[in-house]
């Protein structure tokens, strides 16, 4: 038995009440298109335009990264963490990437022997 969440739009989705011992709420997103379909007023365009500038300046940073990977490790890291953290565990990216690194606490990086682990091949895969 699902149960819709009160008060919220239904155009992109709905939220359903999931039955169990621990009740959640999980969002089903609506069918593609839209329908009604989207009307692109002035500041709909405005704002499409600047997201699609803002990811060209994002393409054209990774392009002079000499491994653009590094960047998207961080960021699997990180989710990662929160994840971890949402349930239940004390940890943080910092926890981790000193658990992944096999770094104790308070060391500099330098002198763990961390900066032959980051040249390492794979190690970023």
């Amino acid at each position: 038995m699902t149960e819709s969440m009160p008060g919220k739009s239904q155009r992109s989705g709905r939220w359903e009440k999931q039955p169990g011992l621990e009740p959640y709420y999980c969002f089903l997103p609506a069918p593609l298109p839209p329908n009604p379909p989207l009307k692109y007023n002035e500041k709909l365009l405005a704002l499409t335009e600047k997201a699609g500038r803002a990811l060209g300046r994002l393409d054209a940073i990774a392009t002079n990264l000499p491994n653009p990977q590094i960047l998207l490790y961080t960021y699997i890291r990180k989710e990662a963490a929160l994840s971890s953290q949402i349930e239940g565990a004390q940890s943080s990216l910092s926890d981790l990437l000193l658990f992944e690194t096999k770094e104790t606490p308070g060391v500099p990086f330098g002198d763990a022997g961390g900066s032959e682990l980051c040249g390492s091949p794979g190690v970023w895969d």
